[in-house]
């Protein structure tokens, strides 16, 4: 999954009030947040890292922020 595919489906989860996206402040964050959230962890994100979803709401945070 690319990364804008990532980006789109955390705004989603977050709009739809399925996670706390905004709440997510550190890369050790998104593994509890998965740990916690079957979204995060099972189908589409099946295959996508910690890293990657860490890195993908980085830029998604500095996209906005511009």
């Amino acid at each position: 999954m690319n990364k804008a595919e990532i980006q789109n489906w955390l705004t989603y989860w977050e709009n739809a009030g399925m996670v706390a996206v905004d709440n997510i402040c550190a890369f050790d964050q998104v593994h509890q947040a998965r740990k916690y959230c079957a979204c995060m962890r099972q189908g589409v994100f099946t295959d996508v890292t910690d890293l990657e979803i860490w890195r993908a709401l980085v830029a998604l945070r500095a996209e906005v922020a511009q």
